[in-house]
């Protein structure tokens, strides 16, 4: 049983709601007003746009009359890589990772594991097929207890 309810899909920006809405967008994350639920982020892998949503979740999560989880995946860019061998063939080093930290830090934390490459895969919309794109951090945030343990089962390869 996959843990995370089905949600409208969000874009990162407006430019083409318009289109956008006939393929189930519920237009700008960034304008969005979050219901109580579940619900999966997987951001485009852009430093700036990771801090930027990592800002919105937890705004989102100061509401306590909605209760809120968010289970967000986000690229391995850290120390974090370092100290577990996982950094990419070009030994490429992120840092500072603001989004990342901000989501670390935060009291909304619940918990947070990394999978590595081979252990989890996307859609890859270009080539039309699942590959295994990187290493990530996978991150609960919630403002309530939620039991989310880990990635479902089915995204596991």
């Amino acid at each position: 049983h996959y843990p995370l309810r089905r949600q409208r899909q969000m874009c990162i920006r407006d430019r083409f709601y318009d289109i956008e809405k006939y393929f189930g967008s519920s237009g700008s994350f960034f304008n969005y007003t979050f219901k109580s639920g579940r619900y999966f982020a997987n951001p485009p892998f852009d430093n700036t746009i990771i801090f930027n949503m990592a800002k919105k979740i937890i705004q989102e999560l100061k509401n306590k009359n909605n209760k809120l989880t968010f289970l967000i995946t986000i690229p391995v860019w850290n120390a974090d890589a370092k100290l577990q061998n996982l950094n990419n063939k070009n030994n490429v080093d992120y840092q500072p990772y603001f989004g990342y930290h901000l989501m670390m830090d935060s009291k909304y934390l619940m918990w947070s594991k990394i999978y590595k490459k081979h252990e989890v895969y996307f859609f890859d919309i270009f080539k039309n097929k699942y590959i295994h794109a990187s290493n990530i951090h996978l991150i609960l945030l919630s403002n309530h207890n939620d039991n989310i343990q880990e990635l479902p089962k089915s995204l596991l390869k």
